[in-house]
């Protein structure tokens, strides 16, 4: 993910200025804990087909044209694409975390959300759990930003990016076979 920092930089610029507006704040604190984790993996999945599809990662054929080669690299592809993902929202999560404890007034908070007694930590991780989602579903538009081989040199090692390249080659000598 090292080489997603645009996703990154979105993800948490957008997330820290809805922080500053007391909705995301407000929505925390009367969503429940499973509409905040259905969110969570909604953004999840969201960003990672979005990086799937957005970059040309589903293998549609290999060199050697097998199914069970074909399920493998896509399997290894989203296995190790949501993992990486995954840590993504983690890094956020804290980053936000931090966040709003440190710049979230709890009297403030108190008055915006309507509530009779100083926010709990639970509150601080409600929103940091609401705004890591929020963020990582607005990272999705940073992946577009990225440039298609950056992507690729992240997701995929040094020998299935040579099968890409020789698969390419094939299929362009092939077009030129028949166009002849």
């Amino acid at each position: 993910m090292g080489s997603l920092k645009s996703v990154i930089a979105v993800a948490f610029g957008s997330g820290a200025y809805g922080m500053i507006f007391p909705t995301l704040w407000m929505i925390s604190y009367n969503y429940s804990p499973w509409r905040l984790g259905l969110l969570m993996i909604l953004a999840i999945l969201g960003l990672g087909l979005w990086i799937i599809q957005g970059h040309n990662l589903w293998e549609t054929e290999t060199i050697s044209g097998g199914k069970t080669y074909k399920w493998l690299y896509n399997l290894t592809t989203i296995s190790t694409l949501f993992l990486a993902v995954g840590a993504f929202y983690i890094v956020l999560y804290f980053l936000f975390l931090m966040t709003a404890l440190i710049f979230v007034d709890p009297e403030f908070y108190m008055g915006q959300v309507n509530a009779s007694s100083l926010p709990t930590l639970m509150n601080y991780l409600q929103v940091a759990w609401i705004t890591a989602s929020v963020g990582t579903i607005t990272g999705a538009v940073g992946v577009g930003l990225e440039n298609e081989e950056d992507v690729r040199s992240t997701t995929y090692g040094y020998r299935q990016r040579a099968r890409y390249r020789q698969m390419q080659r094939r299929k362009e000598d092939d077009d030129t076979e028949s166009s002849e």
